[in-house]
């Protein structure tokens, strides 16, 4: 793929300098088609995501993941995936409305902000 400054760089070979196709592909090392299409193309190009985006192997889990930060903020994550493992959760609904964010980890201190202890309240046993 051609980034934009690699872009702007055949536009001018070709352009300002009036280098041919195969000169443009030999100096940038790029395929005489691919110099074709950038030289074709009206716009620069950019980066755009298919699909949905992804989904982390967590999200089914976040609403109890957050019940147990809730509980204890200070839980640590071994702790954490013992409880896990000895509940033996199983798929709950994630509230992905609530949670969802582009910072990632957000809905963790979503979690730890929506709790108040003072030091010495709580111990892990």
């Amino acid at each position: 793929m051609v980034g934009v400054e690699q872009w702007a760089e055949i536009r001018r070979l070709y352009r300002v300098e009036r280098l041919s196709i195969r000169e443009i592909s030999r100096r940038t090392g790029l395929h005489r088609k691919t110099v074709r299409r950038a030289l074709a193309a009206s716009t620069p190009p950019r980066y755009a995501r298919s699909g949905s985006p992804a989904v982390s192997k967590v999200d089914p889990f976040k609403e109890w993941i957050c019940d147990q930060l809730r509980a204890d903020p200070r839980i640590e994550s071994q702790r954490l995936w013992d409880t896990f493992q000895s509940a033996q959760v199983v798929h709950f609904s994630t509230g992905l409305d609530r949670l969802q964010s582009n910072e990632p980890l957000a809905w963790l201190r979503l979690a730890r902000s929506n709790s108040s202890w003072l030091i010495g309240d709580r111990i892990q046993v």
